[in-house]
């Protein structure tokens, strides 16, 4: 039989489980440029330095690929955590030399087709920027980020952060083709779900199946 203060001390932690969960809450980001079109291929990072992945658990997949495809990386734009692996298969007849001379990772994979390399680890936050040194159209970026929260725009333009706690974050929006950088906006978290619009500037637009008729295999 429970004592009347173990039925209280359990009540009480009951609530406060109950009013921690009800505290998650949503956060959706639509990104669109001046005319109002949506924005794909956006990274959208919530910051706040309590959030990040080194000072606290993080169980989000660490492994992703790069694919190349009829002569382009896929996909165009790749948002990982630090400390990720990602290799870049070529599914193309044709061999590809990858390569990246950002600051945060340089590194060369010579020509070679199939999966011939190990994986790359990312272990600095920034960007990285990749090319092949055969075909100069191909074109892909990784986002390497610290913070536990990070997604990519969808064809709509959008991302949706769900089960947020009750804090405040600084949302950062980068792409690639940007004109200029946005500056981060503060959004506080509740029970309530909370929607923002950030419009941002794309200098030239890129068609991811650009040479897909031209290179189907």
């Amino acid at each position: 039989m429970l004592s009347v203060k173990a039925k209280a001390f359990i009540l009480m932690v009951t609530g406060s489980l109950c009013a921690s969960l009800s505290l998650a809450s949503t956060l959706s980001v639509t990104v669109s440029n001046e005319d109002g079109q949506p924005i794909k291929n956006t990274v959208v990072e919530l910051y706040n330095p309590d959030y990040l992945i080194d000072s606290a658990s993080y169980d989000g997949p660490k492994a992703f690929e790069v694919a190349q495809r009829m002569r382009q990386f896929q996909p165009f734009v790749l948002a990982v955590p630090v400390g990720s692996s990602i290799t870049f298969p070529n599914y193309d007849k044709t061999r590809h030399h990858v390569y990246s001379f950002s600051p945060i990772k340089t590194f060369e994979l010579k020509l070679f087709s199939g999966q011939a390399h190990d994986p790359v680890i990312f272990n600095e936050a920034g960007v990285v920027a990749l090319g092949c040194n055969i075909h100069d159209a191909m074109q892909s970026h990784i986002y390497v980020t610290d913070s536990r929260y990070f997604m990519v725009t969808d064809e709509n333009g959008q991302v949706q952060f769900s089960s947020l706690p009750e804090t405040s974050f600084n949302v950062k929006v980068w792409h690639p083709l940007q004109g200029e950088a946005v500056e981060p906006q503060m959004v506080a978290t509740s029970s309530n779900d909370v929607s923002l619009n950030v419009n941002l500037s794309i200098i030239e637009e890129f068609e991811e199946d650009e040479f897909e008729d031209e290179y189907a295999y």
